[in-house]
């Protein structure tokens, strides 16, 4: 009886594999909550169907383990253990919340400054002239400022840590 016929290392593997590709998508979660449309989390959608890849090539039955189920299963596992290690090496520098403190820095403010809450979707900005990444979108983070007399605006790249104040809203405030 060979290893992978036994009933116990299959439930093994799919439980660790499954728990594995629940971690990650947990962290692609954690990746778009945190850096708010600035990085592709697109690139998690391999993640979820990572189990199913491990199941079709290791507990389906094969007559033989050609060259090619072996390509298959290097491939898998090389994905796995890149993929992440890319996605890692390619995260912007600053979440949405390290802006805040750039933009606290930069107004240079003698009290805690005010932000204006905006959606998921408004708390970035596109921009044109980006630092190019492998992964990351051409969006900035951006930020209005309550202040005594008018509101102020201003975003942060995501990959510098630049601030650039705006002259007025880009969301038509």
């Amino acid at each position: 009886m060979k290893l992978s016929d036994s009933i116990k290392t299959k439930i093994l593997l799919l439980i660790c594999i499954s728990t594995i590709s629940l971690l990650e998508l947990y962290w692609g979660f954690q990746v778009g909550t945190e850096y708010r449309g600035t990085y592709s989390v697109a690139i998690f959608i391999p993640f979820i169907i990572q189990p199913c890849w491990y199941y079709m090539v290791l507990f389906r039955k094969h007559r033989d383990y050609s060259k090619i189920t072996k390509i298959k299963i290097i491939s898998i596992v090389l994905i796995s253990f890149i993929l992440p290690l890319i996605i890692y090496y390619t995260i912007p520098n600053y979440t949405y919340n390290d802006g805040k403190r750039f933009v606290e820095q930069y107004m240079n403010l003698d009290r805690k400054a005010e932000f204006i809450n905006y959606s998921y979707s408004e708390s970035t900005v596109p921009v044109l002239n980006c630092e190019k990444s492998l992964l990351g979108c051409s969006r900035k983070y951006y930020y209005g400022i309550k202040l005594d007399k008018e509101n102020k605006y201003v975003t942060v790249n995501a990959v510098s840590g630049k601030v650039t104040q705006l002259s007025e809203g880009y969301w038509g405030e």
